[in-house]
């Protein structure tokens, strides 16, 4: 009896403490329910790419394409929790060769350029070539909301993350959030996206 109880405290330590996840799917266990935009399940990705079906780096999550002209992206609309504050974590990898352009054009007036309802406020933004865009958009306010530019290492095809523990936004009403990737060539595989209040 006494092992059995081991067993079970040193599984319980053993289980990270999370908060809960705004968003419905983080995961994409689901494959790509409660999601929008680009992004195909390993299934959907392996009926163009026969090879992928046995590729451990698109085995799980959601895959995204990149386009050599245009951005790609996933979002979903959520409902704010409780807390006046939000952290956004991302896992996600690279596939090998990939390449971002390196284009200022592709960068500029980024908002237009991913032809996405609820950004029209967010006008001229530019960012640095290389880098990958993150919105957390809240509906609630006029041009309120949260953004970031990451520049990804291309250079590996190990777990990288993404983690950005204070975002302010409003407590409560309709959001979206938008990972969106610029012009380039291979896949990024996210893994997990969620947003926890704090």
């Amino acid at each position: 009896m006494r092992s059995l109880l081991f067993a079970l405290v040193t599984l319980v330590c053993a289980i990270p403490l999370h908060a809960d996840n705004a968003l419905q799917n983080g995961d994409f266990t689901d494959g790509s329910n409660h999601w929008e935009g680009d992004g195909k399940t390993p299934d959907e990705y392996a009926q163009d790419n026969p090879s992928a079906a046995s590729d451990p780096l698109t085995s799980k999550g959601i895959i995204i394409e990149l386009k050599p002209n245009s951005w790609s992206r996933i979002s979903q609309d959520f409902n704010g929790a409780q807390g006046t504050h939000y952290a956004l974590h991302i896992t996600y990898k690279v596939s090998p060769g990939t390449t971002l352009s390196n284009r200022a054009d592709d960068y500029t007036n980024i908002a237009s350029l991913i032809r996405f309802e609820g950004y029209e406020n967010y006008g001229f933004l530019s960012i640095e070539p290389g880098h990958i865009w993150i919105m957390v958009k809240d509906f609630e306010e006029s041009g309120g909301g949260y953004q970031e530019r990451f520049a990804p290492n291309l250079g590996t095809t190990e777990i990288q993350k993404i983690d950005d523990p204070g975002l302010p936004m409003a407590p409560s009403g309709r959001k979206i959030t938008t990972v969106a990737f610029p012009p380039g060539n291979g896949t990024f595989v996210i893994l997990s996206v969620s947003i926890t209040s704090s």
